[in-house]
């Protein structure tokens, strides 16, 4: 049984379920929006969807319930070319939507977003080519994107504000909170605080919910993108040792011999004679010597 809980088989099962939500998400929207804007109740589509999101993320938090040592930045994401070209897709997304929300702004909040969301961008760049060579870069080219990830929340909810039916945007809204976390936590591994079941939790998370917000999104490279970002720059699926620490102990008894060779020999000092002492069968001669020192 516990082969079949291999951790391994995340990155597999996700997309997999997230193509058949995909599926179901597309039934639910039925034929179309009617005259008035709204969608057909699908109910039989609807729980099959539920169902399906409710196992998969259920798989995500059972399966990855072993990878409890985070392990350092380097086992976690090795050099990787694939893990680069999901930083560049992803960059692509951010691109194209910073821009259109920079091109677009109407106040200063939305010319913040545009702003950040072009510098989100480079920032992915830069993270891509980092993890082509394997290298570990500053936790501000996460927390960059993270903050203009939040913003864009806060932005797109005031449109959504007006939708009367929850279904037409809810997956864009799960997908848009998964990626913002999912961020977060990749920056926690540039400061040695990452904890994998968590990052893991949210990266396929965001992978998932990105797939399902594809129907009827506004703004498909920017999914498509944060789904193979996420997929691709995973945290180590295999269980890592701890390392121990090198024990005190034979750190001094590996030190003391050079110490002690390269130290100065202290001079030896003569032991002082012992003091004679008074006894019974003393003769006469030892009795004057004993009051002479005395």
């Amino acid at each position: 049984m516990k082969k079949y809980l291999n951790p391994k088989f995340l990155p597999i099962l996700v997309p997999v379920a997230g193509l058949l939500g995909l599926l179901l998400r597309l039934l639910t929207m039925g034929s179309g929006p009617d005259p008035e804007g709204l969608y057909e109740p699908q109910p039989v589509a609807w729980t099959l969807l539920w169902i399906v999101t409710i196992l998969t993320l259920f798989a995500v938090v059972l399966l990855s319930a072993r990878l409890k040592n985070p392990g350092r930045y380097s086992d976690n994401f090795p050099a990787s070319p694939i893990g680069a070209a999901g930083h560049i897709v992803a960059a692509l997304g951010v691109m194209m939507t910073g821009l259109s929300i920079l091109t677009s702004a109407a106040n200063l909040l939305a010319s913040l977003t545009g702003i950040l969301g072009v510098g989100s961008a480079v920032c992915l760049m830069l993270l891509g080519f980092a993890r082509y060579q394997g290298k570990k870069t500053s936790f501000l080219l996460h927390v960059i994107p993270c903050l203009f990830f939040a913003l864009r929340i806060f932005l797109l909810c005031r449109v959504w504000s007006n939708e009367t039916q929850i279904g037409v945007f809810l997956f864009q809204f799960l997908s848009s909170i998964c990626v913002m976390l999912a961020s977060y936590h990749l920056a926690c591994f540039d400061v040695n605080l990452g904890k994998r079941r968590i990052s893991l939790f949210w990266s396929l998370s965001g992978v998932y919910f990105s797939l399902l917000a594809l129907p009827g999104g506004s703004e498909p490279v920017f999914y498509i993108g944060m789904a193979a970002w996420l997929l691709t720059n995973l945290c180590s699926l295999r269980p890592l040792k701890a390392r121990k620490p090198q024990p005190e102990a034979e750190s001094n008894s590996e030190i003391a011999p050079e110490a002690t060779a390269d130290a100065p020999s202290a001079p030896e000092t003569p032991e002082p004679a012992p003091e004679p002492t008074l006894r019974e069968d003393m003769s006469y001669d030892e009795l004057l010597k004993w009051l002479d020192n005395e």
